[in-house]
């Protein structure tokens, strides 16, 4: 098993092929390694998003079009840098993968465009790896207020059971706070922080 303490992505250009590489700053002496590029990246940029949890690396591929659908390619390590899986969205104007967060065996994937820019977030949980589909869609959260143009999902953050979702473009910007249950793994929305002083942030 690779153990990572750092993952370092650099995106180029070479032949027409991004490129990203994982850095093992663990081993005595740097290791580099290659990860394969996918078959179906098309005319997407992989590398814009990172996230990294154990042995196991999220990296989102979007395209310079911020209206097209992006794609999220999940590698990993036990063994050897390979990729396992690619998620998509079902909608092809949405910004899926614009911000995600991986932590332990939850995937949480925005997509602020969703919707006339309401915006979503889609949550995946792994199966085991003999699975025939090894991360799983179970909810697509959606905020209890939102409206066309807030593009909920623009930033996120996990810890724990504890999820953080920004609409940036709602009024002056909200923060919303969603629980998942242990026992029915549901996301119920908790609260929401709006600024003290929005003219502040003008």
């Amino acid at each position: 098993m690779i153990s990572l303490r750092f993952f370092l992505s650099l995106v180029f250009s070479i032949c027409c092929t991004d490129v990203v590489y994982a850095l093992n700053l663990s081993s005595p002496s740097l290791h580099e390694v290659l990860l394969p590029v996918p078959n179906t990246l098309a005319d997407k940029i992989l590398g814009a998003r990172l996230s990294v949890s154990g042995a196991t690396a999220a990296v989102s591929a979007l395209t310079d079009n911020t209206r097209a659908s992006g794609s999220v390619y999940i590698y990993d390590a036990e063994e050897s840098w390979r990729l396992t899986t690619e998620l998509n969205s079902p909608l092809s104007t949405d910004n899926f993968g614009q911000a995600i967060v991986l932590e332990n065996n939850t995937l949480i994937v925005s997509a602020d465009r969703d919707g006339e820019d309401a915006g979503a977030v889609y949550v995946f949980e792994r199966n085991s790896l003999s699975s025939p589909e090894p991360w799983q869609q179970t909810a697509k959260i959606s905020p209890p207020d939102g409206i066309a143009g807030d593009r909920f999902g623009g930033a996120i953050a996990l810890a724990g059971d504890t999820l953080y979702i920004g609409a940036p473009l709602h009024t002056q910007g909200k923060l919303y706070i969603f629980k998942r249950n242990p026992e029915s793994r549901q996301w119920l929305y908790i609260d929401s922080v709006i600024p003290d002083d929005p003219q502040a942030l003008k």
